[in-house]
């Protein structure tokens, strides 16, 4: 954030500012600072959500959702958040600077929780993987031909790790860390 000629005049101070965040800042200077380190802020923002904690994926999930008008399975959403999100620590925190569209965007938040983004007959909701009670079994009466199954094993060209890129919240430089256990 850059700013020049910091100056500023209110006649009448409002109570709020709808649809716009603020930041109050209080700058001090001395004689011994650059010309230019004056008017540098590096800021590490945390959204505050209408509903839910900041950077829970609940609270990323329904503020979407509620910002586009659509109606939100909250009490599914809120069941997966203090089962499985909360005690696992998973927490939502991107930063884009890029124009994705909202289905992109949901989708992204409930994969940060390895979860899905359902969108049913006007509900928006969330599943997430895991073990699943059996709804049915396929026995030979069911099936045409033979049961056939096979196994692959790896070879040397398939991927057996994980990288992950992110942006480092002190330096704001994109860093790329190996997962333990990869090649």
């Amino acid at each position: 954030m850059y700013w020049q000629a910091l100056r500023g005049r209110l006649l009448t101070r409002p109570s709020s500012y709808p649809g716009v965040s603020l930041m109050a800042v209080t700058v001090e200077t001395g004689g011994k600072l650059a010309a230019q380190s004056d008017r540098r802020v590096n800021v590490v923002g945390t959204r505050a959500y209408e509903t839910g904690t900041a950077r829970t994926i609940s609270g990323a999930l329904l503020h979407v959702g509620n910002s586009l008008g659509l109606e939100m399975d909250v009490d599914t959403i809120n069941g997966i958040e203090s089962a499985y999100w909360t005690p696992r620590g998973e927490y939502f925190d991107f930063a884009t600077g890029d124009s994705i569209s909202a289905l992109e965007m949901l989708q992204k938040i409930a994969n940060a929780g390895k979860s899905r983004f359902l969108l049913s007959d006007g509900l928006a909701t969330v599943n997430r993987e895991g073990i699943k009670p059996w709804t049915g079994v396929i026995t030979p009466h069911e099936m045409v031909e033979e049961l056939q199954s096979g196994f692959t094993a790896l070879s040397d060209d398939d991927y057996d790790g994980v990288d992950v890129t992110y942006v480092n919240g002190t330096t704001w430089a994109e860093e790329t860390v190996k997962m333990p256990h990869s090649r």
